[in-house]
Formats: structure tokens, C-alpha cells, sequence
């Protein structure tokens, strides 16, 4: 957390497997690290600390996730979607974004993840921008599930042909980008 005022030892880091799109883009000899382990216990510990960081250092314009980086952010915006307000964000922005933990689940010891069908739409009720591509094969089909979990007077979404990485071609990147910029000057401020 670039400029956390977090303690170091409020979170704990650990290394991760290189992913696909990291090591074509890079290589394989990449030393990547996540905020979880895939226990129920480290998804907890990253969403509350990620709570606590947006509650403590905000107001932020917009919260911002690729893959599993959305994940814990969609994770956090279905768990507190009735309180919201108090977690000092304007937007999401997800990128490649995949599908949020089931809170309920995890506090029984179990690591599921939300369907669309079982939540429905309009879960998570800020603004969000989606980028996403139906050639996504690491993550087939989660993509369009979050973007349904969200309020849809109040998300854009942006697909592109790269499959699970973020869009690099001109046209598709300038999309995005502009669809972040209209969803960031419609905030109230």
C-alpha cells in the first residue's frame, strides 16, 4: 500500500505464483506477492485491512482492481453495501475483475465465491467502470457476473479483445480511460 499509514504488521503479504499475463509480459522469473494465501482467514484479514485503509485515509475518488485486486475490492463493497458511505469511496473501476467472496461463507470457515444468480443485480451501489473481454479464459464468465452484481444506472462497461489483461490496444484503452474519466467527474464532490 503505496502512502498506507498502516502498520506493517497489521497485514501480511505473501508470495505468489507468477500469472499468465504477468510472465508473457515479463517473463516467468517475476517475484509476485498478494495481499491473501487463498485461506479463509488471509481473504478476511485483506478486506478488513483494505476497509480500515479506505475508512482511515479517505475520502478517495475511486477504488481500483484487476483481477483478484477486484475481487477484494467487490468483496468489500457487497459485504458493507448497506454502509457504504462509510468506506469513503466514490467509484470502482475493475479491470478483468473477478467474482467477490461470499462474506457469509467465509465466516464459516469457507471459501466460496458470489454468483450472480444467487445475489442479483444492484448489490454493490456506487459508480463503477468495467473492462473486461469475452476471450477471457483464465477467468471465463466472472467478469460479466460482476459487472451484473452492480447498480446498472450506475456502471459502464468497456469490452475488449485481450483476453485477462488490461486493454492495451488504442481505441479500447482510450475508451477506458474516458469512461473513468466521465464516472470520476459525475461523483458529487
Amino acid at each position: 500500500m503505496v502512502g498506507s499509514t498502516a502498520k506493517p504488521d497489521m497485514y501480511q503479504i505473501f508470495e505468489t505464483q507468477t500469472s499468465k499475463g504477468i510472465s508473457e509480459a515479463f517473463g516467468d522469473q517475476q517475484i509476485c506477492y498478494s495481499y491473501f494465501d487463498g485461506s479463509t482467514r488471509s481473504v478476511i484479514k485483506a478486506v478488513d485491512v483494505l476497509a480500515d485503509y479506505l475508512r482511515d485515509s479517505g475520502p478517495f475518488d475511486a477504488v481500483m482492481g484487476f483481477s483478484l485486486g477486484a475481487a477484494l475490492a467487490a468483496t468489500l463493497l457487497v459485504r458493507d453495501a448497506r454502509q457504504v458511505s462509510r468506506l469513503r469511496v466514490g467509484c470502482a473501476i475493475f479491470l478483468c475483475g473477478t467474482l467477490p467472496c461470499d462474506w457469509q461463507e467465509l465466516d464459516q470457515g469457507s471459501l466460496q465465491l458470489l454468483q450472480a444468480k444467487d445475489v442479483g443485480n444492484n448489490v454493490i451501489q456506487i459508480a463503477t467502470v468495467h473492462a473486461w473481454s469475452p476471450n477471457d479464459v483464465d477467468y471465463p464468465g466472472q467478469s460479466i457476473q460482476l459487472f451484473q452484481m452492480c447498480e446498472a444506472t450506475m456502471r459502464v462497461e468497456i469490452l475488449h479483445c485481450g483476453g485477462h489483461i488490461v486493454p492495451s490496444q488504442d481505441v479500447e484503452f482510450l475508451a477506458l480511460a474516458e469512461a473513468i474519466q466521465r464516472t470520476l467527474s459525475s461523483l458529487e464532490r
